[in-house]
């Protein structure tokens, strides 16, 4: 199963530094965040290209309870979840 993302210099308004972690669904990238001078990591999901529709819309929901439940984390050495925001070939938060 083919998964189709081509990495640019940003992701949104997140300068990508490198990459630091992937695995069969997911690549994750640490970024800075201009606005609050600090570095973040950015989780970007990989869609295979030639998924059904029902896998894809499996794989959405996945993708934004994950990005739920890491919202309310709550831990003095991690910081807050962003808003995810997905394209037609990945999903990210």
């Amino acid at each position: 199963m083919a998964m189709k993302f081509e990495l640019q210099e940003h992701l949104g308004k997140y300068p990508i530094v490198r990459e630091i972690g992937s695995g069969a669904t997911s690549r994750v990238y640490l970024a800075r965040d201009p606005f609050a001078d600090r570095d973040v990591a950015i989780k970007v999901f990989l869609f295979a290209e030639n998924m059904s529709p029902q896998t894809e819309r499996m794989m959405h929901k996945a993708f934004l309870a994950e990005a739920a439940l890491a919202g309310k984390l709550s831990h003095p050495t991690s910081s807050r979840s962003s808003t995810p925001w997905s394209s037609p070939s990945t999903a990210t938060w």
